[in-house]
């Protein structure tokens, strides 16, 4: 939630519309990765089904420990969770709806779990 809030503000702060690299987030919901391509971060779109997240497990990487979406590190580990972004666009456009949707099974044939966090993030550039 805090990385697209970020690039809200980046976007604004660089006179672009609040939303603009956001809408990928709208239609089928997106994954972030924050600290993709050494922090320069990563939306991508869930247009096909929202990957997994990985774990880093090697204690010397730069990501030793964070959840991400790196399918070039030998050393990531595979989770049983998946994190869709989804953003709705309300009608006055200048607010937008974003929920974080964490989804998982303990184990094969068990209830699917979600946990979910809402935020509404405005267009602060007008």
């Amino acid at each position: 939630m805090e990385y697209i809030r970020n690039v809200r503000d980046g976007n604004v702060l660089s006179a672009r519309p609040a939303f603009d690299n956001l809408y990928v987030c709208e239609t089928y919901g997106c994954v972030v990765d924050p600290l993709f391509s050494n922090g320069a971060g990563q939306i991508a779109s869930c247009s096909g089904g929202c990957p997994r997240l990985n774990y880093e497990s090697d204690p010397n990487s730069t990501r030793s420990g964070t959840y991400n979406h790196d399918t070039e590190s030998s050393t990531n580990l595979e989770t049983i969770f998946t994190r869709q972004i989804l953003m709705t666009t309300l009608p006055s456009g200048h607010e937008a709806k974003v929920r974080s949707i964490v989804t998982w099974r303990q184990f094969p044939g068990a209830p699917e779990q979600q946990f979910t966090v809402e935020t509404h993030l405005f267009d602060t550039s007008f």
